[in-house]
């Protein structure tokens, strides 16, 4: 069976969903865990050929918005899905975020805005094991970093930042994301260091040496 022309970029984009959906690390057949109660909430799409409507995904409708040609970068898609994700495990709260609009992902925002963004772009790079974010123009970016990295700014405030070490504290430390995914569903954080100072060592994963280190190497230190 083959989508048409018309079709195609809706298929991919399901497609891609799906490779979340494997990768969700829920022991549940829902999104998060804290759906547990059966009530599993979708993750939704809005795309339609030559769409202007995108690209974001609205907290107030729960719902992702698709420019024309999105479905053709993966991580896109999985990068806007990560922002549901996120509202799923905080039940639907989501954090006061400041000055994120535009936003850049190598350059400094608001602390809030870096772990929003960051959090969804370590949801794309979790998903496809590497650190390239892919835009549906064709253009991308790799956007691993250490202390010695230029052209990605410093801190928390960085989006960029804050996913490589995200990505790095679950890969080598917490033995994969499903523990951090559950504190969250848990506890609801408006920053990194909220993330990793205050609720970290509450919920049993690890914010001593080693994770330090993880952060020092990209530039953030608490």
């Amino acid at each position: 069976m083959y989508a048409n022309e018309g079709q195609g970029r809706a298929w991919h984009a399901l497609d891609t969903l799906n490779k979340l959906w494997w990768n969700r690390g829920s022991t549940t057949n829902c999104w998060a865990s804290s759906q547990q109660d059966g009530h599993c909430t979708p993750i939704t799409v809005q795309w339609y050929p030559g769409s202007t409507d995108g690209t974001y995904w609205s907290p107030n409708e729960d719902k992702i918005h698709l420019a024309d040609n999105d479905p053709d970068a993966e991580h896109t898609v999985v990068h806007e899905s990560g922002h549901a994700l996120m509202g799923k495990l905080y039940k639907g709260w989501w954090p006061n975020v400041s000055n994120c609009s535009p936003h850049y992902v190598s350059r400094t925002s608001s602390t809030s805005c870096g772990w929003t963004e960051g959090f969804a772009n370590a949801v794309a790079f979790h998903t496809f094991n590497d650190t390239t974010y892919y835009w549906g123009n064709g253009s991308s970016q790799n956007l691993a970093n250490d202390r010695s990295t230029t052209g990605i700014d410093p801190g928390d405030a960085c989006e960029a930042r804050v996913a490589t070490a995200l990505v790095d504290l679950w890969s080598q430390v917490d033995g994969g994301w499903a523990k951090s995914n559950t504190m969250m569903t848990k506890t609801q954080q408006s920053s990194f260091r909220e993330y990793f100072v205050n609720d970290r060592p509450d919920y049993g994963l690890d914010s001593g040496t080693k994770a330090r280190n993880i952060l020092y190497n990209h530039t953030i230190q608490y």
